[in-house]
């Protein structure tokens, strides 16, 4: 998601004068939530994209916990960008299909202003 999140940025900079702050987790354990949090304490917001099924998806436990470590800098509720709730097909198209857009990520950010 590192390119689709990179790509928005770049979109959202260039045509509604969002300024965006990416971050690449990198790793899962351990997670890196210092930077995440200073990075809400400065920006306010934060949008979550992950390759993950919505539902008990990985994402959901970074979702909850960013709630609990940034709830008070939030200025609303947290967005999350992630697969839909359907089975991982076999096909490449399919699976192309699943995976979320760099115009998904921009559409979580214009939900934010």
């Amino acid at each position: 998601m590192l390119l689709q999140a990179l790509q928005a940025a770049e979109v959202l900079e260039r045509d509604d004068g969002i300024s965006c702050e990416v971050i690449d987790l990198r790793t899962l354990r351990p997670v890196d939530y210092p930077t995440v949090v200073d990075s809400v304490r400065r920006t306010h917001q934060l949008v979550l994209c992950g390759e993950d099924w919505r539902t008990g998806g990985f994402g959901a436990t970074l979702l909850s916990e960013f709630h609990d470590r940034c709830f008070d800098d939030l200025d609303g509720p947290i967005q999350r960008v992630a697969m839909r709730d359907i089975p991982m097909g076999y096909s490449r198209q399919i699976e192309k299909g699943l995976i979320p857009t760099s115009d998904q990520v921009v559409e979580a950010v214009r939900r934010l202003n």
